[in-house]
């Protein structure tokens, strides 16, 4: 069964620290990959927000992709007023 259908995702910020000890960071793509999946699924928002602020918290700009992900996701899960947020902060930063 794929992951999409069985709703089950690994906890928080799935990067470990293990790639940064190697000297390899996830870039703004893999982290979208991330917000992605979860807010794919419906009913992660939390999971796709902390993943985004632990990207913002890394020093990983967000593009406008990335900010549009996680706002749809949000939306989709009736997250409306979250999802504003994110649009006024994306609109502020001239994304």
């Amino acid at each position: 069964m794929p992951l999409r259908e069985a709703r089950s995702f690994p906890p928080y910020y799935p990067f470990s620290k293990k790639p940064a000890i190697e000297g390899v960071m996830p870039n703004v793509v893999a982290h979208t990959a991330v917000i992605k999946a979860y807010a794919n699924v419906g009913g992660h928002s939390k999971e796709a927000i902390h993943t985004f602020d632990r990207m913002l918290a890394s020093g990983i700009s967000p593009n406008a992709y990335t900010n549009a992900i996680l706002i749809k996701g949000l939306a989709r899960d009736s997250k409306i007023p979250e999802a504003r947020k994110y649009l006024l902060e994306m609109m502020i930063r001239g994304i």
